[in-house]
């Protein structure tokens, strides 16, 4: 079942609140559930007078709960009352500020909280103090527990991530999305003796703790990127390089790697804040986020994603597969940070 969900916060949290505290107006929310109705049906069921419905559904509509239109009746035109919405979802701390006071919305993804997938081993899943099933099967990848994963390393492929965008844009939109995430290269991958790689990758374009990254939004290439990888326990157990701030002492393989910023707005992508590809918003979300007004002045859709895949693609010069950290693992102990800035927005502390 899909369900239509109004998104509040912020100062709107009261006025809804306020809207829905009477029982009168929750049961007329249930019965427009089942089907439109009109005034007098409604005065029937709620053997309420039709001074007391109508301030009971001027109050939802005012709030944005029911809509209403005319309709032709046996005596002349009559309203009719239509329900808006199925859930209410709150979110009490909705908007944040950077050190420049600009405000946005900001979603984490735990790593394991992937949509799609197509991988080549030495590959696997780790949670903080274990190894997700075992070792080097890219069957794993469909376990259920993978949503427990705060650790992902493949030697070839990609994983996407569907992160949501039903968050309200105070009818202006926004003006950049900014994606963090820590990730590395594999080493020894040449010399992995569980490395299975498609037929098409030449032998040359194997690399030792290095690889070239694909990023793309909503299947639309915005940037690459070369990671290194900078540490890691062999086998022996000696550490080549430093330890990972947050990797768990149990863990042997890459310990950390870059933190990545990548920056989509009207003027290209950025990665840290070099130039690096001329793909704008406008290429990658679909139009009616520009060209529906409607769209933006309401709630987004509760299907709407924005699609973010990181992948090694079959032209890289660099194969060295990749290693994603998040809660627990690496420097920087987050998962996947997407933020989303408002367009024409006033600081939050300057309303």
């Amino acid at each position: 079942m899909e369900y239509r969900d109004k998104y509040i916060e912020g100062k709107n949290v009261a006025r809804i609140v306020k809207a829905l505290s009477n029982d009168f107006r929750i049961s007329i929310l249930q019965m427009l559930g089942e089907n439109d109705l009109t005034i007098q049906t409604l005065m029937a069921r709620l053997q309420l007078s039709k001074t007391s419905v109508m301030m009971h559904l001027n109050a939802l509509e005012s709030s944005g709960f029911v809509s209403s239109k005319l309709i032709r009746g046996s005596v002349g035109n009559q309203k009719i009352y239509h329900k808006e919405y199925d859930r209410l979802i709150f979110n009490f701390t909705p908007l944040q500020e950077n050190e420049q006071n600009e405000p946005y919305y900001e979603i984490q993804t735990d790593v394991g909280n992937f949509f799609d997938f197509k991988i080549s081993p030495p590959c696997g899943l780790a949670s903080r103090d274990h190894i997700i099933q075992k070792w080097d099967d890219p069957s794993v990848f469909f376990n259920p527990d993978r949503v427990e994963a705060h650790l992902i390393w493949a030697a070839f492929g990609f994983i996407e991530y569907r992160i949501p965008l039903n968050i309200p844009f105070e009818q202006s939109g926004f003006s950049r999305i900014e994606i963090m995430l820590e990730i590395s290269a594999q080493g020894d991958l040449p010399t992995h003796r569980r490395l299975r790689l498609p037929g098409y990758v030449k032998k040359e374009q194997l690399a030792d703790g290095i690889s070239d990254l694909k990023f793309s939004l909503n299947g639309v290439a915005i940037a690459d990127h070369t990671v290194k990888e900078y540490s890691r326990i062999t086998p022996q157990g000696s550490l080549t390089g430093k330890k990972g701030r947050y990797t768990p002492g149990w863990w042997l393989g890459s310990n950390y790697g870059d933190l990545l910023k990548i920056v989509i707005d009207d003027s290209g992508v950025t990665i840290n804040g070099e130039k690096r590809s001329s793909v704008t918003l406008t290429d990658v979300l679909p139009k009616a986020f520009f060209n529906n007004s409607m769209e933006m002045d309401q709630d987004l859709l509760s299907d709407d994603s924005l699609n973010f895949r990181v992948a090694i693609s079959p032209e890289a010069e660099h194969i060295g597969g990749f290693t994603i950290y998040g809660l627990g693992f690496g420097n920087y102990n987050q998962g996947i940070i997407t933020r989303f800035f408002l367009k024409n927005a006033s600081p939050i502390s300057n309303p």
